[in-house]
């Protein structure tokens, strides 16, 4: 895992994974979130663990991310957190490494979390100006717990996403699946699937 010096949409940084596993270089595009989501498939479970471990080390760094916001759009299905449309169009390498785990962590279905690497402070209802540092080291919190908890446990659900998405700050438009109804028909819809 490295942190590289790339100028896309501002002066920043990216991350970058690179693997070296059974005489093969496996490594990622900066930038390139979708890229990031099929990488991880290459991998088995206690590899992308271990993927997931470094990328926590990143959960207090507070660098410029040199690409600006952009969705990153699943391949099926309707997006239900695009429902917000902020301003903010930077963001962090913390949250970066964060955005990536739940695609990375939930594939296609993070689009129940996040389409965009922008926090949503649910008190106050607004979007997290990516310069909080206080409000990102909440949700890092969460997600420090998760992470270590795989370390251990073996396998990733769906269900999981509740947990990272259940604090005072959480993805801007996942605000949405807050409702008790909208969180009983997603665990009956996906009790059964990992």
């Amino acid at each position: 895992m490295s942190k590289e010096a790339i100028k896309m949409d501002y002066d920043g940084y990216l991350l970058k994974i690179t693997v070296e596993k059974d005489g093969g270089r496996y490594e990622t595009r900066p930038g390139d979130y979708q890229n990031w989501v099929d990488f991880m498939w290459q991998f088995e479970f206690k590899e992308r663990a271990e993927i997931l471990k470094q990328l926590s080390h990143y959960f207090d760094d507070y660098s410029l991310c040199s690409k600006a916001v952009d969705a990153l759009l699943p391949a099926i299905g309707t997006v239900g957190t695009l429902d917000h449309n902020s301003k903010e169009t930077r963001y962090t390498i913390a949250v970066e490494a964060m955005f990536l785990i739940n695609w990375m962590a939930f594939g296609d279905m993070a689009t129940f979390l996040s389409t965009k690497p922008i926090l949503f402070d649910v008190e106050k209802k607004t979007a997290v100006a990516y310069d909080d540092y206080k409000s990102i080291k909440k949700l890092a919190k969460f997600y420090n717990r998760w992470v270590k908890k795989k370390q251990k446990d073996g396998n990733i659900s769906f269900l999981e996403m509740f947990e990272l998405d259940s604090g005072d700050v959480i993805w801007e438009g996942s605000d949405a699946m807050q409702t008790e109804e909208r969180k009983q028909f997603f665990k009956k819809t996906f009790r059964d699937v990992n």
